[in-house]
């Protein structure tokens, strides 16, 4: 995680409490990234 995005999203993780979210969220994003998902189907495979 080393693009300003990704820092941003992190932090916004952390703020918001989603821990499970920030431990899991570069395994989604490759999930997401192999099955073409839509940023819209991506964000609710939570």
């Amino acid at each position: 995680m080393t693009s300003p995005q990704m820092v941003r999203l992190d932090e916004h993780l952390q703020r918001l409490r989603l821990n499970t979210v920030r431990e899991r969220l570069e395994a989604l994003l490759q999930e997401a990234t192999k099955k073409e998902l839509s940023y819209a189907d991506s964000s609710t495979a939570c």
